[in-house]
């Protein structure tokens, strides 16, 4: 999702709100469309106006921890029935495979997914 999207869906609630009080505060008798209909636009408005400040905080930052090893290859160290363990970058990570088909030791993968912090792989070749 898009931070324009996020950030309208976010502020949805307030414009529900703010445009309720308007009529019941109309409804009172207090104040009259006009006057209501100018607040709204303003409340609206300054979303409208605030967005560009708020854009970055909306925007998802880089991948991290295992969904960041997702694409990249590895090897395996012990046989992958069910789990066993890769050497990715230096590190040991436990490894299984998507599909349930055992890896023997040795071979070259890649990294699919992660179920947590089990990497979930299929064979290269």
């Amino acid at each position: 999702m898009n931070p324009l999207t996020r950030y309208t869906l976010l502020q949805i609630p307030g414009w529900l709100l703010v445009g309720f009080l308007l009529w019941w505060a109309h409804g009172r008798g207090w104040i009259g469309i006009p006057l209501a209909a100018v607040i709204l636009a303003a409340w609206i408005g300054k979303d409208v106006v605030l967005y560009p400040l708020c854009k970055k905080a909306f925007q998802k930052g880089p991948a991290i921890g295992p969904r960041a090893l997702v694409g990249r290859h590895a090897e395996t160290v012990t046989d992958l029935a069910p789990t066993g363990q890769v050497r990715l970058d230096g590190e040991l990570w436990t490894a299984r495979p998507r599909d349930g088909n055992p890896v023997s030791a040795g071979r070259r993968i890649v990294v699919l997914d992660s179920d947590g912090l089990i990497l979930l792989v299929e064979p290269a070749d």
